[in-house]
Formats: C-alpha cells, structure tokens, sequence
C-alpha cells in the first residue's frame, strides 16, 4: 500500500504530469480513504473495549448472585449455560490442545496424569459435569479444592 502511495504520490507532482488537477482530486480521495478506514478501526476498538468491559461486569455479578444463595437463581443457571460454560468449553479445547503440544515434555518427566488432570479434565469437569448454575463449584474446581 506504501509503494502504491508513494507512486501516486510522484505522479501528483506538479509539471510531471499533464492531469495534476486530477492526480489532486486522487490524493484527496486516498486520504478520506484513509480517516475513513482510521476512524472505523478506532470505533472498532472502543466497541470491543466496551464489550469486555461488560462482560466482566455481567460475570461479576453472576458470581455475587450465585453465591448469595444456596440454590442457584435463574439468573445464575442463565449466565452459566449462555457465557460461563461456553468459555468452560473453549478453555477445555484450548487445554486440549496445549496438552498435546506438552505430552511429550509431560511423558518425559513422568507427569502425564496430573498434566492431563490440569489442562484438560478439570476444564471438562467444569463444562459437563457441573451443577448448572453452581459457580461456586467452579470456583473449588479451579482452586483444587474438591477432586
């Protein structure tokens, strides 16, 4: 796109060119072109900053909810099934493949087992096997505290 720029922009030089007005009217064109193309990018990040900043906000409050009462609410059990085990699912595959990247090195040091344990079942724990709705047992699952 530079080298591309840079050759309009040595035909645009004024008695090099019989069209220079019109080479004008390109240069002007690129540069919209360009504070068109910079603005959408820059409201594309405030968009997705906005985003995560409320889905930590979402989350957050799922987790106070949930552990306000012993019985999960309808609002815990929603959030978990719509955002919490999905990320559970993507963290499980993610494990997975990181754990078969790591097996060789995990073999090797005779730690397969509690690899396979921390990369992948825990993460498969959480995502099927959970109480719907029970963060706190997510909590515990990822603390080690119940096996």
């Amino acid at each position: 796109m530079k080298a591309q720029r840079n050759s309009i922009t040595k035909e645009m030089e004024p008695g090099k060119n019989s069209n220079s007005h019109e080479l004008g009217g390109e240069r002007r064109a690129i540069a919209a072109l360009e504070m068109v193309v910079q603005k959408s990018q820059t409201v594309y990040h405030e968009n997705m900053k906005m985003k995560c900043v409320s889905l930590i906000c979402a989350l957050s409050l799922l987790a106070t909810l949930a552990q306000a009462n012993d019985k999960p609410g309808p609002l815990a059990v929603t959030g978990d099934l719509l955002v919490i085990r999905p990320l559970c699912l993507a963290v499980t595959i993610f494990g997975a493949a990181v754990f078969v990247v790591a097996l060789p090195v995990a073999a090797i040091s005779k730690s397969v087992k509690p690899t396979a344990d921390a990369l992948v079942v825990k993460p498969a724990h959480a995502t099927f096997t959970r109480q719907l709705g029970d963060l706190e047992a997510l909590e515990n699952e990822f603390e080690g505290s119940s096996d």
